[in-house]
């Protein structure tokens, strides 16, 4: 049994916390939020750390090649692989979506048989997406 003081708090109906609904926005935690900026574009020279670093906190690394990386608020949050679609993300960051995002991208890419140079450079800038 438990004691009394223990039985009458387990009892007691829990109440939500408004801090622990309250969702984390403090610049370093954000995701794909409704108000967040987002860009799906090719890694370029200026991605290496930040691709490094994804890799690093997910402990695998991507298939080597062209990459895409999303970018939320200015800051990579993740990036996949266009040859397999592998992808690393920020364990910290709501990132599921944007990770779906650029698989998305990826697959439509490797559709096109688009997979390196110039016509990748191109085709990862087109607006319309079939």
């Amino acid at each position: 049994m438990f004691p009394s003081h223990l039985g009458m708090i387990l009892a007691r109906p829990s109440e939500p916390s408004p801090r622990r609904r309250a969702p984390i926005d403090d610049g370093f935690h954000r995701g794909l939020t409704p108000r967040a900026t987002v860009a799906i574009r090719l890694a370029g020279g200026r991605d290496a750390d930040a691709v490094t670093a994804l890799e690093q906190m997910e402990g695998r690394r991507l298939a080597p090649g062209a990459h895409l990386v999303a970018e939320v608020d200015g800051r990579v949050i993740a990036a996949v692989a266009v040859a397999d679609g592998g992808a690393v993300s920020d364990p910290f960051a709501h990132a599921a979506a944007a990770v779906d995002l650029l698989r998305l991208r990826a697959g439509q890419l490797r559709d096109a048989g688009v997979s390196s140079g110039g016509p990748l450079r191109r085709a990862a800038r087109l607006a319309i997406v079939r």
